[in-house]
């Protein structure tokens, strides 16, 4: 019965947020909420994993289906530059922002290797604006895209943070390279 009145509940809140004129993930998310601080947090999320695994089957069938190759054929070089940007851009300016803020070089690197992502939030947030005529249909696409290049990369480049920090170590001068120690 947990399981039922759980999965009613996040509906219920679900349903409370759209009639109040929010989005539907904010109900799910404050349903969530609600559960985590009521103690039975550990509990409900035991006996709610099988289904969250089927649902989250069933976001990435549906996210796959967002990936529309005739729009992608004709936005490489936006997927490319988004790419780029996610990769390259947001990992240097977080490995500056943890450096300068007296982190050592490899803290550094690693958190920002780390936050070279696009989640899946990203996704929901691109399909909302496309459907809300806030921007063009060919943004859940891209999104799509270089959120799946990205999700093939990153363990790579998170695995290979230690070896790019000692390079990029090595490349720095004395004084900068200690800075942050």
């Amino acid at each position: 019965t947990m399981l039922v009145s759980m999965v009613g509940f996040a509906f219920g809140m679900s349903f409370l947020a759209a009639y109040a004129g929010f989005s539907v993930a904010l109900g799910a998310f404050i349903a969530g909420l609600l559960v985590a601080e009521s103690g039975a947090g550990r509990t409900v999320a035991a006996e709610i994993r099988p289904l969250r695994d089927v649902f989250a089957a069933i976001f990435f069938v549906a996210t796959g289906m967002l990936l529309d190759l005739r729009v992608l054929a004709g936005a490489w070089g936006l997927v490319l530059g988004v790419l780029a940007l996610v990769l390259v851009g947001k990992p240097i300016a977080v490995t500056i922002g943890v450096f300068l803020s007296g982190r050592p070089l490899r803290t550094a690197v690693r958190a920002g290797l780390s936050m070279a992502q696009v989640g899946e939030f990203a996704f929901i947030l691109a399909t909302i604006a496309a459907s809300l005529h806030l921007t063009s249909d060919f943004l859940p696409p891209v999104i799509v895209a270089v959120a799946t290049v990205n999700a093939l990369v990153r363990p790579y480049l998170v695995g290979s943070s230690d070896r790019l920090a000692a390079a990029l170590g090595r490349l720095l001068p004395r004084p900068v390279r200690t800075a942050g120690t």
